[in-house]
């Protein structure tokens, strides 16, 4: 993906804030998910109750696991662009 994205745009100039993203992501639809959840599923369709839940506990979990890797993913990004 990086360098698919370096070839059309050029090196990126913030790689700290694209090794983030993921993170911030995952975070932003877990914090969507929890909304529909308490706003009677509304938006995302689900098949049961709990569902949208379901989906923000997994996408909060995926948000930690990406955080924890940011220093991973910025150097793996380096290493494409040179």
């Amino acid at each position: 993906m990086v360098r698919g994205f370096v070839s059309t745009y050029g090196p990126l100039t913030d790689v700290e804030k694209f090794a983030e993203a993921p993170a911030h992501m995952s975070f932003m639809l877990g914090t969507r998910f929890l909304t529909d959840h308490f706003d009677n599923d509304r938006y995302f369709g689900v098949m049961r109750r709990g569902e949208n839940l379901d989906r923000a506990r997994v996408q909060f979990t995926l948000a930690k696991q990406f955080d924890e890797s940011v220093e991973r993913l910025g150097e793996i990004i380096t290493e494409v662009m040179d």
